[in-house]
């Protein structure tokens, strides 16, 4: 099942973003190192990279109102901040690997290039390899980057959050603790999905199930009657994947710094056995029952999700920390004139 309501790191989501993207076709070199545009503390961001992040940022935009990121001030003060914060965590990423003096190994490094490799057979030949690069603004360096900081996220992550380096405490006291402020809690949830032509018979239907399941049904029961009713696919923009139009998951241990604010702020709102009143999000309905965290059967699963929760929250503060700078000819670039 997809689970769309949890936040990923924002590597594996370019990861899956660039994949799909590319899957059907890719591969082969830019020509030539393009030139450095922002620097980032002591990262430095080239031309390509940063125009990959805006070029897909502003696809989104331009998907939701066509033309706002040319006129509207707070459109493109939005596309600014979304870019400088996605090249803030790679910066992040980069700095912290070498203040920690972490470095990739020889069979890290491979794996890096084994993945272009992949990418790259995807491609009939060197043309199609090249204008599918260009139809995704890319080119093999930023592949390169890309996937080279999605290696030293998971390089950083195993260090940061080993027992033996001591950076993140995680003893039974601290994740009692934890649990103790609420960090945490266990659900399980229907997805009905909908489109402008049948928004008002989904939420009928929504309505209907979220009445069923506070009379008693399970949950689970409601969601295999609806999915025998609805038994088609529907492209979840969020998740980026072809998924069922009903879609049940339940999960024994989320944090509310893992899922999406207004999903933490159904649960958070219900008491344990309590079921949601349908809530409507993006193309989509969704109905919440909140089940009793079970403590002592997923105490690991909640020393992971503390651990990520501390090991994001890091990276983050670091990241905001970083000064960004527009250098040379990009020095008064607007990132909306990008093409």
């Amino acid at each position: 099942m997809v689970n769309r309501f949890t936040k990923r790191s924002l590597t594996l989501l370019i990861a899956l973003a660039l994949i799909i993207s590319v899957a059907a076709a890719l591969a082969s070199c830019s020509d030539g190192r393009s030139p450095t545009a922002l620097t980032i503390g002591d990262y430095k961001v080239s031309y390509d990279l940063l125009r990959y992040f805006v070029m897909n940022y502003k696809s989104e935009y331009e998907a939701v109102a066509p033309g706002m990121v040319y006129s509207d001030a707070e459109t493109q003060r939005q596309l600014v901040d979304n870019t400088n914060a996605t090249l803030r965590d790679f910066a992040a990423y980069y700095m912290l690997v070498k203040k920690h003096g972490l470095k990739l190994s020889d069979d890290q490094k491979a794996d890096v290039e084994a993945k272009i490799a992949s990418l790259r057979n995807y491609s009939a030949n060197d043309e199609e390899y090249k204008k599918a690069l260009s139809d995704n603004y890319l080119t093999e360096d930023v592949l390169r980057e890309i996937y080279t900081m999605q290696a030293y996220c998971d390089l950083l992550y195993a260090y940061l959050t080993d027992e033996y380096h001591g950076i993140f405490q995680h003893d039974d006291d601290t994740i009692m603790a934890d649990i103790a402020e609420g960090h945490y809690f266990s659900d399980e949830y229907l997805v009905i999905h909908f489109d402008q032509n049948n928004r008002e018979a989904r939420m009928q239907l929504a309505e209907n199930a979220a009445e069923r399941v506070k009379n008693g049904t399970l949950l689970s029961k409601v969601y295999a009657d609806l999915h025998a009713e609805l038994s088609g696919k529907y492209y979840d923009a969020a998740s980026m994947e072809q998924v069922d139009e009903v879609v049940y998951y339940k999960q024994d241990v989320s944090s509310k710094e893992q899922v999406l604010d207004y999903f933490s702020d159904i649960v958070t709102s219900l008491e344990v056995g309590q079921v949601s009143s349908p809530v409507e999000h993006d193309s989509s309905i969704v109905i919440v029952k909140r089940l009793e965290l079970d403590v002592d059967n997923n105490f690991f699963d909640i020393i992971a999700a503390y651990l990520s929760r501390s090991f994001f929250n890091y990276v983050s503060d670091f990241a905001a920390s970083l000064e960004i700078k527009q250098v040379g000819e990009f020095k008064d670039l607007d990132y909306w004139e990008i093409y």
